[in-house]
């Protein structure tokens, strides 16, 4: 995996703290799939190529991006592009790679942060609203 923008602002937020105050208020930066990619953990060698191309250990890259989506995604009034880490007009595609990725993040099964679970209904609510959009030509 190469490094991408959204990798290293998830790094930079875990480097510096104080700037997790503010994440809501930026624009997502490019390469949002990879951060969801590293939180989802789908492949441990994935991360591990990551981590080596970042200089960290893969444990941190992994805390860092899962930090930077809980402060940039889930703020309270983040739109559904927002919580699904995209922007207006992605396609229907990325919609559903995003809702996959954050739904395995966020998973009871495997993620049993009780403060997590309201997330997993917000991300497939998002979604599917994103999609009813996209199907009603009215996105």
């Amino acid at each position: 995996m190469q490094r991408d923008d959204a990798v290293a602002v998830a790094l930079k937020f875990q480097q510096l703290p104080a700037l997790a105050a503010s994440a809501y208020l930026r624009p997502l930066p490019q390469g949002m799939t990879a951060v969801l990619r590293i939180a989802a953990r789908l492949d441990e060698a994935e991360i591990e190529g990551a981590a080596a191309g970042v200089g960290v250990q893969p444990e941190e890259l992994y805390v860092a991006c899962a930090g930077f989506l809980r402060h940039a995604l889930f703020h309270a009034r983040a739109d559904d592009y927002r919580v699904l880490g995209l922007t207006p007009g992605a396609t229907a595609k990325q919609i559903q790679e995003h809702k996959r990725l954050l739904l395995s993040w966020l998973h009871p099964d495997r993620n049993t942060k009780r403060w997590e679970q309201p997330l997993f209904r917000r991300v497939s609510d998002a979604a599917a609203r994103l999609q009813a959009a996209a199907a009603s030509g009215s996105q």
